[in-house]
């Protein structure tokens, strides 16, 4: 069985917050191409485990209703997510047309990475 874990964070002068586990920020790395001497350049993220969890199962789903019914939420918060998550890694993830739903080259990599993550913590 597995326990729910929260991490409480107080500072002062206000009143404590909670956060459940799945907002908690998980440093992703992306690495996204090479300079002139052919080392690996990469962005820093701080991304929630919910926002992996959300990229994941839009992949599976492979529509956005489909995924919003698996995690339990409306369409338009996943496709919210979806954008704010593309909007914070300035990564295009998904080509999205009224009736398909298909990772860009930069989404499969970061659904490899998301799944790795989420892996991990868990």
């Amino acid at each position: 069985m597995k326990t729910e874990n929260r991490l409480t964070i107080t500072l002062t002068g206000r009143p404590p917050v909670s956060i459940d586990e799945s907002d908690w920020p998980v440093l992703v790395r992306v690495a996204h191409d090479r300079d002139g001497n052919g080392n690996e350049l990469s962005r820093r993220f701080y991304l929630t485990v919910r926002q992996l969890e959300t990229l994941l199962a839009a992949e599976e789903a492979e529509t956005f209703s489909a995924a919003a019914v698996r995690l339990g939420i409306s369409q338009p918060a996943l496709s919210e997510t979806i954008s704010r998550l593309e909007q914070e890694t300035g990564l295009r993830l998904f080509e999205r047309t009224t009736r398909s739903l298909a990772l860009t080259a930069d989404g499969r990599h970061a659904v490899a990475v998301a799944r790795e993550a989420v892996r991990d913590f868990h």
